[in-house]
């Protein structure tokens, strides 16, 4: 079910990370799709699976095992266990049979004018790099010549081409439905009050000592006096404020309580909009806060929400839409695993 934050901020896309897994960026479609090689230059390679007779090599599910494995990382797993790394090992092999079969799919496209569409796909690719040498080197670090590369982003034009014919890359869906979700899931819109503020900090923590905090509340209290004599707050904030805020002019967005402490909060919360606080001491220094709005406790207003329940949806419904099709796809192909370090068998051949 879909929750919001008490900032109301969507997070990363769910379809555009289904779709990246489709469509691939650069460097996964070099590392992982195929192009035509002479049959002595795969030589030493290991055949894993075969989709409609078209061979998976190991290195190409590799990638994809390694994406995995970083994610298990940052999470603090060191070392999986032997069954742990078997179902990652079939989990991308899946993806690399996926992505294979989208490619054999959208191979049977026609695109119209895709020599012109490679060319300024690739006129786009090289400008990303200060020199044609350093994309040359880009190449050769990823083992792969210019016509290789060019090769896979017609794979990717042609990918595209296809996730567009098919209407997987923009679902639609109905304002009832989004007014629908609202009124079915009231606990997911309940909200904490919130108040959006802006404040500028000078900094006065333990090490500098009562005369360093001296200077430091002299200080603010001067920056305070500019403000009610009409001088910007923001601008003074950019100027003066000592905290990661400052570039911001000290905008700290919408707000609940326990993100700063309990002495701003008090402070902030009791004042009226467009007020400013009086100076305020806080174990990181002292504040001067202004209130610019706020949003009461209780369930979030429909109006509010409803593009963020759209996307929500959206990418919901694209992701099934997407897995259905994959399905289908997967159904009528011809699938054939070669190694048993992909299947269930390195189970239980490692108890």
């Amino acid at each position: 079910m879909l929750k919001m934050n008490n900032r109301m901020r969507p997070g990363k896309s769910l379809l555009l990370a289904v779709m990246v897994c489709v469509l691939a960026s650069i460097s996964t479609l070099v590392f992982a799709s195929e192009t035509k090689k002479p049959a002595e230059q795969n030589a030493g390679r290991i055949a894993v699976a075969t989709v409609n007779g078209q061979t998976l090599y190991e290195d190409q599910i590799t990638p994809y095992y390694e994406q995995q494995l970083k994610v298990y990382r940052k999470y603090g797993a060191r070392k999986l266990s032997p069954d742990k790394e078997n179902h990652l090992r079939r989990k991308a092999l899946q993806k690399a049979i996926e992505q294979e079969v989208f490619r054999q799919e959208s191979e049977k496209m026609t695109v119209p004018d895709m020599d012109k569409r490679v060319a300024e796909k690739m006129k786009e690719v090289k400008g990303k790099y200060p020199t044609d040498r350093e994309f040359a080197e880009m190449l050769k670090e990823k083992k792969i010549t210019e016509k290789d590369f060019r090769s896979l982003l017609e794979q990717r034009l042609s990918l595209q081409a296809y996730v567009e014919k098919h209407g997987l890359d923009d679902p639609r869906v109905p304002e009832k439905d989004v007014r629908e979700y609202y009124e079915s899931n009231p606990r997911a819109f309940i909200r904490e009050e919130l108040i959006k503020v802006s404040h500028i900090m000078i900094k006065a923590d333990a090490e500098i000592g009562a005369e360093g905090k001296a200077l430091a509340r002299k200080k603010t209290e001067g920056l305070r006096k500019e403000i009610i004599a009409g001088k910007d707050f923001a601008e003074l904030a950019k100027k003066e404020s000592q905290d990661g805020y400052a570039q911001r002019g000290g905008d700290l967005g919408y707000i609940k309580r326990g993100f700063m402490p309990g002495e701003f909060d008090d402070a902030a919360f009791g004042l009226e909009v467009g007020r400013v606080s009086d100076v305020i001491a806080t174990k990181h220094g002292f504040h001067i806060i202004k209130l610019h709005d706020r949003k009461p406790a209780g369930k979030i207003p429909y109006e509010e929400v409803k593009d963020f329940i759209g996307k929500y949806l959206k990418e919901k419904q694209g992701k099934k839409r997407l897995e259905d099709h994959m399905a289908g796809l997967k159904k009528k192909a011809v699938i054939e695993i070669l190694s048993d370090d992909y299947t269930e068998k390195a189970n239980r051949s490692a108890e």
